[in-house]
């Protein structure tokens, strides 16, 4: 019998700071990040993805408990990094945002190498910036392809949790356009 696929999820570093296990009084986010980066350990069929810029991002803001389950993912042959082209849809989604209003265009372009990430991988983003999401979310209805975009907050989303011990399959209620966004 052949081992199941494994499947490639980016963590934010939004989910590295916020999984400390300090005050969680201060830190509300910080037990469904703790549980989330824990999950993520125990499933063999997970792998945490980074690039450069996503590893340098983790590297400044993680906590010592999420450079500590880096280090176990690494040690675990579970931790990957790739090195990413520009995405195909970068520009439209560059266009796009544009028109956004606020500093909308500035919060996508600020994160847009996790985005063109996701979608050379298994499209995955494990983070707690549902700003984010929306604002993607957005942008869809102009670039299609950022539909199938799944984008999980451990800690505002309770379904995300049960997702990741699933080891994250394809489910529309966390895609970008189908209820993530």
């Amino acid at each position: 019998m052949s081992r199941p696929k494994p499947v490639r999820l980016v963590v934010d570093a939004s989910i590295a700071r916020a999984a400390g296990k300090g005050n969680r009084a201060a830190n509300p986010p910080a037990p469904a990040c703790i549980q989330a980066l824990e999950i993520i350990q125990a499933q063999e069929q997970l792998r945490a993805l980074f690039s450069k810029e996503v590893l340098d991002e983790w590297y400044k803001h993680a906590s010592i408990f999420a450079t500590k389950w880096l280090g176990n993912l690494k040690a675990r042959k579970r931790f990957e990094r790739l090195d990413v082209p520009r995405w195909e849809h970068s520009a439209a989604v560059r266009d796009a945002a544009f028109d956004l209003e606020g500093r909308g265009e500035a919060a996508v372009l600020k994160d847009l190498h996790m985005v063109e990430l996701a979608m050379a991988s298994d499209r995955r983003v494990v983070s707690l910036d549902d700003r984010q999401a929306a604002l993607l979310g957005r942008l869809a209805a102009t670039v299609p392809a950022l539909g199938g975009l799944h984008w999980a907050n451990p800690h505002s989303r309770a379904e995300v949790l049960p997702w990741l011990e699933r080891c994250a399959p394809e489910e529309a209620c966390l895609c970008i356009v189908g209820g993530g966004g």
